[in-house]
């Protein structure tokens, strides 16, 4: 998939993980014994066939970019346009909380890529996903931007989501409301768990950022 960029968003990860991230983000967690919580979505766009990787890395990514380095473990780096490119905190991110600052700090670089479409992707949700089927969704029903996530039902009651969202759909899979909550299923009703992965068009995306950027400096 040489037309689609990964992006994966180490800003806003919910630290719950005590002494563990005093020192690293969450991305950088060990995961039995030799892997990191950042493999997951690394492999999964690796196997989908995404060449190029960007992190938008936070102020406590030291040792996680030691370990991804040039994304030769996950055959990132087998072509010239592919490989890992690192966004590194500005005083504007680090100022103003906020992944949206992040991004608008480096608007240059995102305007200067090539790819027409995006996959953003957390490093702190675990699961194994053919990106390949998202996008070939996303391009089949025209949509502007499409949302990965998971239906849990009544026995996945026990599941601990953490911080997150779930999504009230239409008939058409439209998302029409989005609702904060902590445990997985606060109640028995099912819920459809936002897993903070989406495909959207690199242009949208832009406008986006520059429209959100312009309200914010207006006070809106």
């Amino acid at each position: 998939m040489k037309d689609v960029l990964g992006m994966i968003n180490l800003m806003n990860e919910q630290d719950d993980l005590s002494t563990l991230t005093r020192n690293r983000c969450v991305g950088a967690v060990p995961f039995a014994g030799r892997y990191r919580m950042v493999d997951f979505a690394l492999s999964n766009m690796s196997n989908s066939g995404i060449q190029r990787v960007m992190l938008l890395a936070n102020d406590k990514a030291d040792s996680l970019l030691e370990h991804v380095g040039d994304g030769h473990h996950w055959g990132l780096d087998t072509t010239a346009e592919g490989g890992v490119t690192v966004l590194p905190p500005s005083y504007l991110a680090k100022d103003v909380r906020g992944d949206l600052f992040h991004l608008y700090s480096h608007l240059d670089v995102l305007k200067n890529c090539t790819e027409t479409y995006m996959l953003l992707a957390p490093s702190s949700v675990i699961y194994h996903m053919n990106f390949e089927n998202m996008i070939d969704y996303h391009l089949g029903n025209d949509a502007d931007i499409t949302i990965l996530y998971k239906h849990l039902m009544e026995m996945d009651r026990h599941a601990h989501i953490g911080h997150a969202y779930n999504l009230e759909m239409s008939d058409q899979g439209r998302v029409v409301r989005v609702t904060p909550t902590y445990h997985a299923l606060p109640s028995l009703k099912p819920q459809n768990i936002d897993l903070d992965t989406m495909v959207i068009k690199r242009s949208l995306l832009i406008e986006l950022i520059e429209q959100s950027m312009m309200l914010a400096v207006r006070g809106i």
